[in-house]
C-alpha cells in the first residue's frame, strides 16, 4: 500500500531588496509539491493569480516528517500530526504472488521514477514499503521588474530510495531534476542549484559508514537541464558497530535543495532559498532471530530498513487461510465491547498510526506471560476444555494484540501505567490461528521488524495491522 505525507511548501523569500521601496529588480521563490499547478508567466501578471500562489504556499520553513516513521530518526524533528493521506507501507503484490509455501508476499525493493511521480501527485513523500520510498519538490522562482512579473523558472528535484538487495546492508538513493522551465526575462544561466545533504547518526553515533556516490554537486540551473542525468549516492554500515542485542544502528538522512540567484540580475543581492526534498530515517540491524544473521562478512551480516510503519495485513475474505483471526482482530477493533475479558472503556491498539504495536523478542519471560493470561481467559469463557469441544474441529486461544508484542496481555504487569484488560482473547479455529501466526512470522521477518523497544523503554520500531474483507 501507499504511505504520503500531505504537502507542505515554503513561505515566499523575498530578497532585501525586493522590500525596498523604488527597488527595480526582485525576485520571490516558492517551493511546492509534486503536481500542484505553477501559474504561466501570463497567469501572474494577474495580482490575484500571484496571491493565490502565496497563499498556496503553506507557511513552513521545513515540511513535517511523516507521522508513520518511527522511533528516534525523527527526534526533535517536526512531525505531521495527521496520518498520511493513504494507509502506510505494507507488501507490495504486484510485483509477484508470494514464493512456495509462504502466505506473506515479499515486499517491494524497487521504485520507478513514473511510480514516484504519480505517487507523489499533491504529497512531499510516498512510501511503497520499508525498502522503497521517495520524495520531490518543484522549485519556482518569478523574476519582477518594477514589482511586475517580467520572468519564471522552475524544475523538480527528486529522490528516490531503496534498498535492493536483502543480503546486503547498502542503501542507494538516486537524484535527479526534471520539468526545468524558463520563459520571459531572467537568469537561469546565472541560477545555481546546490543539493546538500544532512546525515545524523543516532543510535551508535561512532559507526563508521561507508559511501560511494553523492548527490548532485553545484551546477547552474542551464547545466542540470542539459546534464539530465541521475546522480546516485550509496550509504552502508558494517555489522559489529551497532547498539544492544540486535547491533542497531540508526542514522536519519535529509537531502536539501538550495537555490543562489545571480549577482548580475541587477539590484538583487543575492537572496537564497532552500528546501528539504524528502526524509528518510534508516535501521542497519544483526538481530540474531531476523534472516541473514549468520554471515561471517560484517559488510553483509543483517540487513537495512527505512524505519516507518509496515501494515499487517490479514483477511475476512472467505477462503483465506487466516480468516477466523481476522474475524477476531475486526470485532476487536470495531466492537471491542462484545470481546474478553470484558472492559466498557476498551480501546485495543494497533489499527492506526498512533496506537502501532511493537515487537517483542528478548523479553521471552514476557511473552510467556502475555500467552498465559490470554489462555486463563479463554478457559474462563470457554471451558478448560476449549480446544477440543468444539464438534466443527479443534481450536487454540487466540489473542490480540498478539503475544509476541509489548502491548500483550500482560502489558500492566510490567508497565504500570498500561490499561488492564485492553486486549481480547477468543477461541477459534486452530487452522485458522497457525496460519495467521505464519504470516506474522514471515511479516517479521520480510520487513527486517526488530524488538520494538529499548533498554529505555524508547520506541525502535512499530507496525499496525489492516483488516480486509
Amino acid at each position: 500500500m501507499i504511505a504520503t505525507l500531505a504537502a507542505a511548501a515554503l513561505i515566499p523569500v523575498m530578497s532585501p531588496a525586493a522590500k525596498a521601496e523604488g527597488s527595480e529588480l526582485t525576485v520571490e521563490s516558492y517551493a511546492l509539491p509534486i503536481g500542484a499547478k505553477i501559474p504561466t508567466l501570463e497567469e501572474l501578471q494577474n495580482p490575484e493569480v500571484r496571491s493565490k500562489l502565496a497563499r498556496d504556499s503553506k507557511v513552513a520553513e521545513s515540511p513535517a516528517v511523516p507521522q508513520e516513521m518511527l522511533g528516534s530518526a525523527t527526534a526533535g524533528l517536526p512531525r505531521a500530526t495527521e496520518p498520511s493521506a493513504h494507509p502506510p507501507a505494507t507488501a507490495d503484490t504486484s510485483e509477484g504472488i508470494a514464493a512456495a509455501g509462504s502466505l506473506y508476499p515479499d515486499p517491494s525493493r524497487k521504485m520507478s521514477r513514473t511510480e514516484c511521480r504519480n505517487e507523489l501527485d499533491g504529497h512531499l513523500f510516498y512510501a511503497k514499503s520499508r525498502f522503497a520510498m521517495c520524495g520531490g519538490i518543484q522549485m519556482v522562482q518569478t523574476w519582477f521588474e518594477r514589482r511586475r512579473p517580467v520572468g519564471q523558472t522552475a524544475f523538480t528535484a527528486w529522490v528516490i530510495g531503496t534498498i535492493p538487495n536483502p543480503k546486503d546492508r547498502s542503501v542507494q538513493f538516486d537524484y535527479y531534476y526534471s520539468n526545468f522551465h524558463d520563459s520571459g526575462r531572467n537568469l537561469s544561466e546565472g541560477l545555481r542549484v546546490d543539493t546538500t545533504l544532512k546525515m545524523d547518526m543516532l543510535h551508535a553515533p561512532r559507526a563508521r559508514k561507508t559511501q560511494s556516490g553523492s548527490p548532485p554537486p553545484s551546477r547552474t540551473f542551464d547545466r542540470l537541464k542539459r546534464e539530465n542525468r541521475t546522480y546516485m549516492h550509496d550509504v552502508a554500515f558494517d555489522a559489529g558497530q551497532g547498539v544492544g542485542p540486535d547491533d542497531l544502528i540508526t542514522m536519519a538522512y535529509q537531502p536539501t535543495v538550495k537555490v543562489t540567484f545571480p549577482l548580475a540580475w541587477p539590484g538583487t543581492p543575492k537572496p537564497t532559498d532552500s528546501q528539504r526534498i524528502t526524509f528518510a530515517g534508516m535501521n542497519w540491524d544483526a538481530a540474531g532471530y531476523l534472516p541473514n544473521s549468520d554471515v561471517a562478512d560484517t559488510k553483509k551480516r543483517g540487513g537495512a530498513a527505512f524505519a516507518y510503519i509496515a501494515e499487517l495485513p490479514y483477511s475476512m475474505k472467505a477462503g483465506a487461510p487466516e480468516r477466523a483471526v481476522a474475524q477476531h482482530l475486526n470485532q476487536a477493533h470495531k466492537k471491542p465491547g462484545e470481546t474478553y475479558p470484558k472492559l466498557s472503556t476498551k480501546d485495543v491498539p494497533g489499527f492506526d498510526a498512533d496506537h502501532r504495536l511493537h515487537r517483542l523478542f528478548h523479553d521471552a519471560a514476557r511473552k510467556k506471560k502475555n500467552r498465559a493470561d490470554a489462555r486463563k481467559v479463554c478457559v474462563e469463557v470457554w471451558g478448560a476444555d476449549y480446544a477440543t469441544n468444539d464438534p466443527a474441529g479443534p481450536r487454540e486461544c487466540d489473542e490480540y494484540p498478539f503475544a509476541s508484542t509489548y502491548e500483550g496481555a500482560a502489558q500492566p504487569t510490567t508497565e504500570p501505567g498500561a490499561r488492564k484488560n485492553n486486549w481480547s482473547a477468543k477461541a477459534l479455529a486452530k487452522n485458522d490461528n497457525s496460519k495467521a501466526g505464519t504470516i506474522l512470522g514471515e511479516f517479521y521477518d520480510k520487513n527486517r521488524m526488530i524488538d520494538g523497544r529499548n533498554s529505555r523503554g524508547e520506541e525502535v520500531d512499530g507496525y499496525i495491522v489492516r483488516i480486509t474483507n
